[in-house]
């Protein structure tokens, strides 16, 4: 599935939805979707940005994500936010944080790249999975791509934000849906923050069931059961 197949369900279950994308880059996300209200926050947009970059229905802002959750108002609230930033494990978490912060009662964050389609895209830096991949010809299948340990976020949610529930999508890259919901205990407590934090790529292969890997349909339809249900 593609990114804006995924996002659009869930905005469509929201009246007047509100969306916004953190790490919009060339925007091919940002364009297709469609809601009441667009915010898009890249430090450079690789598109033409209107000359109106702010108007009612969208809004341009180009600026590091911790530049925009400092800017706006508490009361400033999406349906849907769509995280797909810096892929390191320390701004991902800030995004996430700050993301929890401006979410409407029945709102989603999508978590972009959280499963890696190698250990060269899982690596910390950008500058080494390139640096491996002209090293390792086994890894030189997997092109360009880089993921980060954004995996490390999940475990994250898993064991410290008990007051969300999750679960990743099955059917495309790895993606992962947090929503409120207050779960009985925290999960993986075993793990300390620091051993999250310096999660290598095969401990998160031989623990995938914390991921909570699930059939869109699945998570869609729980996600709009609790949409119905009396607050």
């Amino acid at each position: 599935m593609q990114r804006f197949e995924v996002i659009q369900p869930f905005l469509d279950l929201n009246k007047n939805s509100r969306y916004l994308e953190i790490g919009v880059e060339g925007g091919t996300t940002f364009h297709l979707i469609k809601a009441e209200k667009k915010v898009a926050v890249d430090p450079i947009f690789r598109f033409n940005v209107p000359k109106n970059r702010i108007t009612n229905s969208i809004e341009y802002h180009e600026i590091t994500s911790d530049q925009y959750f400092g800017s706006i108002s508490i009361d400033e609230k999406f349906d849907v936010i769509f995280v797909d930033g810096l892929h390191t494990n320390e701004q991902t978490t800030r995004d996430v944080l700050n993301a929890v912060e401006h979410l409407s009662a029945n709102g989603v964050i999508l978590i972009d790249d959280v499963i890696p389609s190698s250990y060269a895209a899982s690596l910390e830096m950008q500058s080494d999975t390139a640096f491996y991949r002209e090293l390792m010809e086994l890894e030189k299948f997997d092109g360009d791509n880089w993921m980060g340990p954004v995996f490390r976020v999940v475990y994250f949610i898993a064991a410290f934000m008990q007051s969300f529930d999750y679960a990743t999508i099955r059917e495309n890259h790895g993606q992962t849906v947090m929503w409120r919901s207050i779960r009985s205990q925290p999960d993986c407590t075993d793990l300390t923050l620091e051993q999250i934090a310096r999660m290598p790529f095969i401990d998160m292969l031989h623990r995938m069931e914390v991921l909570k890997v699930r059939p869109y349909p699945d998570i869609l339809s729980h996600i709009a059961n609790l949409a119905k249900m009396p607050k």
